[in-house]
């Protein structure tokens, strides 16, 4: 009777031991709602992932990160290898916060690509487009790799950003003043912002294709602006009367963080040039080979007393 009630208490005491073992750390994870898509992005932008981890008992506790990504449609994509050779993660005595670098998270050779866009990713460097989860645990160095914490996740999004599209002048337009080229505006997130580049090129005699100009002819312009909008400027290359240009505006990340849509170009237009003579100013056509303001051809040809 006496050794089976001291066996029993050995039992419990060792339940007791591996519960507390496997629960001894709180972890939460933060992310980025619009993250990069290509994951070497979290390596230099670290915060981009924050794991927070709070070790009540004292003394130092030393373990590795077991995590994975999930997406809606695409289910999961990605793991840790948990027989990565990193280096350990010690978490001290009271609340500690990680990022992606401090948690060996995606040194090389410490995720998997798994799932239908495994190949696709290994070869870009890039998720797919998808609502994700990423959900991650601290757990023991070494194998079987016991749970050391909680299992804790965070949502993120990855979509690719729709290219600007072209407000004016409006297709086709018949353009009388020095243009003012306008598109959309495409927000990004925290203090990050797009930028543009304008391209202009002119038609050649018969071509009609302003897509085809755009994508072969020498360009006229090409101008970076970080506004959704340019004003040609007399110091500008001249646009000449009756000539029909094609315009085109591509949107971009300086850091290139963020990924758009068919490269972030928008569809490509055309105008034609036909500027309007001021009132004061005549042909020689029209004054008889004389030219200047109306009150100079008339004060020229004012009968002398």
């Amino acid at each position: 009777m006496n050794r089976r009630i001291h066996i029993l208490t050995v039992v419990s005491i060792w339940s007791f031991v591996i519960t507390t073992a496997s629960a001894q750390l709180s972890l939460v994870v933060q992310f980025e709602p619009l993250p990069s898509p290509y994951i070497s992005d979290w390596r230099s932008h670290p915060n981009t992932i924050r794991f927070i981890l709070t070790n009540p008992t004292g003394t130092p506790v030393t373990g590795r990160l077991k995590a994975y990504i999930e997406g809606d449609i695409r289910g999961r994509v990605a793991e840790t290898k948990l027989n990565a050779k990193i280096q350990p993660i010690t978490v001290p005595p009271g609340t500690s916060t990680f990022n992606a670098v401090d948690a060996r998270f995606i040194e090389e050779g410490a995720i998997r690509y798994i799932g239908p866009t495994k190949d696709e990713t290994k070869r870009t460097g890039r998720l797919p487009e998808d609502h994700f989860r990423i959900c991650a645990q601290f757990v023991a160095y070494h194998d079987p790799y016991s749970p050391l914490s909680n299992e804790s996740c965070a949502t993120f999004e990855i979509h690719f950003l729709l290219p600007p599209s072209l407000i004016t002048p409006s297709d086709t337009a018949i353009v009388q003043s020095l243009p003012v080229f306008q598109w959309s505006f495409v927000p990004l997130f925290m203090g990050e912002f797009t930028k543009y580049e304008l391209k202009i090129v002119e038609l050649e005699p018969g071509q009609k294709n302003p897509q085809d100009a755009i994508l072969t002819n020498i360009p006229l312009l090409v101008r970076e602006t970080d506004l959704p909008m340019y004003a040609y400027l007399p110091s500008d290359p001249p646009l000449e009367k009756g000539k029909t240009y094609a315009w085109r505006v591509q949107a971009f990340h300086p850091d290139s963080r963020f990924v758009f849509a068919k490269r972030g170009l928008s569809e490509t237009w055309s105008f034609t040039y036909m500027p309007t003579i001021p009132p004061s100013i005549k042909t020689e056509e029209q004054t008889g080979g004389n030219t200047g303001t109306s009150d100079e051809i008339w004060e020229r040809k004012r009968p002398s007393n």
